[in-house]
């Protein structure tokens, strides 16, 4: 109704749109364009009462869209994701039964965390799946995303999240994921906060999502617009007197303009008398109602935003149709807003309840958090929808009146809710709440509760990414479960500790102590728990410096026959990575493959993705030692475990090892970018051992580059870094400094190699590090012509000249230790085992393509003389890849000869009919067309030349993104080809089928390969579209390896070569590491000429 401005009457209550005309025209705009099917998203930005809602009420009111909307709440009064949730149960509603139960169909597992009435009557949601693992985050969000796309398609959609500063981290999460790609649909996503009051953590998030849209922000009204809404709230004579008053006073907020001009405009009040703050609207209007409507509302207020008419009512001791009278009275007065039905209870404004609930005294508010407490369960009881949210919230405010058991409960029942949406930090923050207020109380009976609570806190607190504040929650509980004199709790922390991590090679001695207090407070009792501390224990010595590393193996073999006796298959799992470290020594990865599948099978069975993912980490370091190309199955897989879970520890441990393959592959200037990434990530969620890694990567880029100052600089920093294991630290420096080379280099080298020597550990530290020291001394006496030294590092090297070095848990590769051998071989003037040495390590480094080692590989050759094109394959490997060290090691005086026609073994690859031949000395068959074979005979028609991934694909113009590599309907059909899988494999294991059991390995490698490369970091769809090279890249390596996969089951030994030989990339390249006659067609013969 439109105000008569005429009259000097009071007018009605309804509020009056004023202004706002540009953020209007930009909403409706937004509201056009995904009328034509580009989704998209605006963000409206103010103070509280600024008028964000009616603005966007006004355009929806307008935009004659499906509406869903939703509003956050305060931290802890709702579940995570409670606005999204909300907003989809409206769109849902908007469809008739039967299209909404088509529409959540294909996703339903995963919207029933959101949407607990889809799933049927009587079923859990994914009970056996624990949500805090594998990629259920992604799966989640991509399932939200993918029925909002169906709804729009239905019907425009608009989805209103109001309050977005109250938001859960998971829902902003959410909201950046569903509003960063540009969806073919009519769709437009509208965020809603008071930027005045955000979290740092909200305000980042809110910023990446307003880079890909729009943002509106709102500011007080003009003076002129503040008279048309005093005009319309009081009438044009009261606008003429106090308009001007009310500018001044408020600024043009237009909540407060409203409230104070109906206050200024009030017969009853003395002229000049102007509240000065909100609270006083509240108090006037409140002191209006009568009593049992005022004792109803303060009871609303402690409940919440939204209250139930039958919590309302058990909380106020009235009956629902007395509690529908008495909303009815406190709406006519403004207070609450009627709806229709005996829906829920609602403040007209939030700043009321905010009010109303700081006017109770303490005693008042804690007794109706217990009533409400009470009312909750009691609707609980009786079947009612209640989120554990709401009783946590509420019983933690009740301690104080003797409930600090109902507490503990409903903490932990509302954080276990949260890890299975995949919120920890709102894990953390329930069980905080909780603990808080039972010390607030001072209630000596419930110690050990506060104990657990504790423990568990830490525990989320260090998956949210709060490794600091776990680690005092976790001193915190020793200090307390030690004055309680409780084994078991004292175990449970010390477990905890442990699972914190600390840096490598340095001692270790508080958290082997607190280990170590716990298993002799538990005694030998023969318990799971004793095998878990016997376990961690093991682990922690042999992460220790030397001294301690002893003590390790026969606590690991008894924590494994422990955890083998109780038949529990995690805490083996747990137990048997213990023992894989302790066998962590030179010699033993055949062993360690073995465990780490183990380990990574028994965590599958018990649904534990991170052991899963840790299991696949350490396998393929393991074959990485035995110079396997099937490592990079394994650490495919580990990603992409480790990339799905949403969590900064495993992002920061999922970034150090793409560098880590980065640095393999030669990709030096990538590797550079995510060793920085990682690092920083690493110091800001304070992981302990960011710089032991990062120090390691970066000598393993120094070596590969050879720059001079890079090298010393790097030298100087494992020094600095490494104080735990000086040996270790002056061995890989004296490495660094004599590639370096300078006199004054060549000094400092002899120096940290003498400093080696003296410490005389060298020989007995046999760590996962071993074969960074042997191969930075082995460096060094090579360079300083140390005979004596070389014969002893080649005594060493001998018995494991079949394996390569990996720093660590794939940190990085230091090549084949048969390289090393070859260096000191030839040091002491032995040059047929030189030659055989270096040729054997470059046959590992081709097959590894670790490129910057087959460059080494073939300079060093180079320099014994040996036959060949060692020289001319160093040079293009150093240009290309950027290796200055090897082009300034280049033999100066040797030219570089003509290339002779090869003389090496004819193969064929040509069409026959629709068919492909395929030959290889005396094998022939015949395989299906492919585009993938089409582009490999591409590349054997040019031996050594790049070409460039668009001609192979015969793409044209860039095209717009089309979406993500996978789309749900196929990342769904992936999901049930490894559930068929691992079923087959289990099988087959049982059948003892070895040979099934390889091939359906080599299928789920793959699978998951696959599946990594249409998913990035922290699980997230990669998108289509980024450019048309980068799509072509995608398509022609996956065309590529396929073909040569198809080719290795007909002929091995050729698709073996080609393995090797094929690079793929932007550019890809037929670099035979084999001299190959090739015949292209009938009369066609291509070759190295």
């Amino acid at each position: 109704m439109a105000p008569d401005a005429a009259s000097g009457t009071r007018h009605n209550r309804g509020v009056l749109f004023v202004g706002r005309t540009h953020a209007l025209s930009r909403l409706l705009a937004a509201v056009t364009d995904a009328a034509d099917g580009q989704s998209r998203h605006v963000l409206v930005a103010g103070e509280a009462g600024m008028g964000k809602s009616m603005l966007v009420g006004v355009a929806v009111a307008r935009a004659g869209l499906s509406l869903g909307w939703g509003t956050c709440a305060e931290a802890g009064r709702t579940p995570a994701f409670w606005p999204w949730s909300a907003a989809l149960r409206r769109l849902l509603a908007d469809v008739e039964p039967a299209t909404a139960a088509e529409l959540t169909r294909t996703d339903r597992a995963e919207l029933t965390r959101l949407l607990p009435e889809l799933a049927s009557p009587g079923a859990a949601v994914d009970p056996e799946e624990p949500a805090d693992t594998d990629a259920a985050r992604l799966r989640l969000f991509d399932a939200v995303a993918g029925l909002l796309e169906r709804l729009a398609c239905e019907r425009p959609a608009l989805v209103v999240l109001d309050d977005l500063q109250w938001a859960d981290e998971s829902s902003l999460d959410l909201l950046e994921f569903v509003t960063q790609p540009v969806r073919p649909v009519p769709l437009v996503v509208v965020g809603m906060y008071r930027h005045d009051e955000l979290s740092d953590q909200a305000a980042r998030s809110l910023a990446r999502t307003a880079v890909r849209g729009e943002c509106l922000q709102l500011h007080g009204l003009s003076p002129g617009e503040v008279f048309d809404l005093v005009a319309g709230a009081v009438g044009a004579d009261a606008a003429e007197r106090w308009a001007v008053e009310v500018h001044r006073r408020t600024d043009g907020h237009p909540f407060l303009a409203r409230q104070l001009a109906e206050l200024l405009a009030d017969p009853v009040q003395p002229a000049g008398v102007v509240p000065a703050a909100a609270q006083d609207l509240v108090a006037r209007r409140m002191n209006r109602l009568a009593p049992a409507c005022r004792e109803l509302i303060e009871a609303a207020a402690v409940a919440g935003g939204e209250v139930s008419p039958d919590v309302l009512g058990e909380v106020s001791g009235v009956d629902v149709v007395t509690v529908a009278a008495l909303v009815a009275e406190a709406a006519h007065a403004g207070v609450l807003v009627a709806n229709a039905g005996a829906g829920p209870a609602l403040f007209a404004h939030d700043l009321f309840r905010e009010s109303i609930y700081l006017r109770l005294a303490a005693p008042q508010r804690m007794a109706l958090h217990q009533r409400v407490t009470d009312a909750l369960e009691h609707r609980h009881a009786r079947g009612g929808a209640v989120e554990p949210a709401e009783l946590a919230r509420h019983s933690a405010a009740a301690v104080p009146l003797g409930s600090p058991e109902r507490a503990v409960r409903w903490a932990r029942a509302a954080a276990g809710a949260e890890r299975d949406r995949l919120a920890f930090a709102e894990a953390a923050g329930h069980l905080a709440r909780a603990r808080q207020a039972i010390e607030d109380a001072g209630d000596a009976s419930a110690c050990g509760s506060l104990v657990d609570l504790l423990v568990e806190e830490a525990d989320a607190r260090a998956r949210a990414g709060d490794p600091s504040g776990a680690r005092a929650r976790l001193e915190d509980a020793g200090r307390r479960a030690a004055a309680l004199q409780d084994a078991e709790r004292l175990g449970r922390v010390a477990l905890g500790v442990q699972r914190l991590g600390a840096r490598f090679a340095m001692r270790r001695d508080a958290v082997i102590g607190r280990l170590e207090a716990a298993r002799r407070e538990l005694g030998e009792s023969g318990t799971v728990l004793e095998a878990q501390l016997a376990a961690s224990l093991a682990r922690e010595l042999a992460h220790s410096v030397p001294e301690d590393r002893a003590r390790a193996q026969p606590l690991s073999e008894r924590a494994v026959a422990l955890a083998r006796r109780h038949d529990d298959p995690a805490t083996l799992a747990a137990c048997l990575l213990a023992h894989h470290d302790v066998l962590w020594t030179p010699g033993r990865s055949a062993e360690r493959i073995a465990l780490g599948r183990e380990i990574a099978d028994l965590a599958a069975r018990t649904g534990d993705r991170e052991r899963q993912a840790e299991g696949r980490l350490l396998a393929a370091t393991a074959l990485l030692e035995e110079g396997s190309a099937a490592f990079r199955a394994a650490l495919t897989e580990y990603l992409h475990l480790a990339e799905g879970f949403g969590q900064p520890r495993h992002d920061y441990l999922a970034l150090t090892r793409r560098g880590a393959l980065a640095l393999v592959d030669g990709r030096l200037d990538e590797a550079e970018k995510l060793i920085d990434e990682a690092g920083a990530l690493g110091e800001r969620i304070g992981e302990p051992d960011t710089e032991n890694v990062r120090t390691g990567q970066l000598a393993e880029l120094a070596r590969a580059r050879g720059e001079r100052d890079r090298l010393r600089t790097v030298a100087a920093a494992a020094i600095r870094c490494w104080v735990g294991v000086p040996s270790h630290a002056h061995a890989v420096a004296a490495g660094l400094l004599a590639r370096a080379g300078g006199p004054e280099d060549l000094d400092a080298a002899r120096r940290a190699l003498d400093t080696v020597i003296a410490l005389d550990t060298w020989r007995e530290d046999r760590s996962y590090l071993w074969s960074l020291f042997i191969g930075g001394m082995v460096s060094a006496a090579v360079r300083l012509d140390d005979e004596h030294l070389c014969a002893q590092l080649l005594t060493e090297l001998q018995p494991h000249t079949g394996t390569c070095g990996v720093g660590g848990s794939l940190v990085c590769f230091v090549g084949s230790n048969a390289h090393w051998a070859g260096l000191a071989a030839r040091a002491l003037g032995r040059t047929e085992e030189a030659h055989r040495r270096l040729e054997e390590a470059l046959v590992v480094h081709r097959r590894l393509g670790a490129r910057t080692w087959e460059a080494e590989s073939h300079l060093e050759l180079a320099a014994l003389g040996a036959a060949g094109s060692h020289v001319e394959r160093a040079a293009r490997l150093a240009r290309e890849l950027g290796l200055s060290g090897v082009l300034d090691r280049l033999p100066a005086t040797q030219s570089v000869a003509p290339p002779q026609r090869s003389t090496g073994r004819v193969a064929e690859l040509r069409r026959d009919g629709e068919l492909w031949l395929i030959r290889y000395g005396t094998a022939t068959a015949h395989l299906r067309d492919s585009k993938g074979l089409a582009d490999l005979h591409t590349l054997l028609s040019r031996p050594g030349a790049d070409v460039h991934v668009l001609e192979l694909a015969g793409a044209g113009r860039a095209e717009s993104d089309s979406g993500t590599v996978l789309d749900p309907t196929a990342r769904a059909a992936y999901r049930h080809r490894l559930t068929e899988l691992d079923q087959d494999l289990a099988d087959a294991r049982a059948d003892h089928d070895i040979g099934r059991v390889q091939r359906l390995d080599d299928q789920r490698a793959a699978l998951i390969a696959e599946l990594g490369r249409a998913t990035g970091l922290a699980g997230r769809p990669r998108r289509l579209g980024a450019s048309t090279s980068e799509r072509a890249r995608k398509t022609v390596t996956s065309r590529l390896r396929e073909a040569i996969r198809r080719i290795e089951m007909v002929v091995p030994e050729l698709g073996a070569h080609l393995d090797r030989s094929v690079i793929t990339g932007g550019m890809c390249r037929y670099e035979p590491t084999t001299d190959v006659v090739w015949r292209l067609s009938r009369d066609t013969v291509s070759g190295r000429e």
